[in-house]
């Protein structure tokens, strides 16, 4: 997991599984960040390999967290595995995803 700070928003890229221990790391990662900053945590999704339920169920707490705490959690560019995974579940509708950076100043 690597972290990058832009004026507008804190990108963390998510490379391989988003299972388990994984996502139990980034859930901690995101909540630590979620309550020192007001920007924008995008997470770039685009390197999943496999995700578990924990990791699905991880991605809608935060959202679900961030969302009450009137922050914004946002998808970008979600591996094919990924995006599959989001329509079959209909979470596709539920969170904010872009396809380039430059986007997220047209949410």
């Amino acid at each position: 997991m690597k972290t990058n700070e832009t004026h507008d928003a804190i990108i963390i890229e998510i490379e391989g599984n988003l299972k388990d221990d994984s996502a139990l790391k980034l859930g901690k990662e995101i909540t630590k960040l979620e309550q020192t900053t007001n920007k924008d945590i995008v997470l770039d999704v685009s390197r999943i390999k496999d995700v578990d339920s924990r990791g699905l169920g991880t991605l809608v707490y935060l959202w679900k967290t961030m969302d009450n705490d009137k922050h914004s959690l946002v998808l970008l560019n979600p591996s094919e595995f990924l995006e599959k995974i989001l329509i079959d579940t209909n979470l596709i509708k539920v969170f904010s995803i872009i396809k380039d950076i430059k986007d997220l100043k047209r949410l």
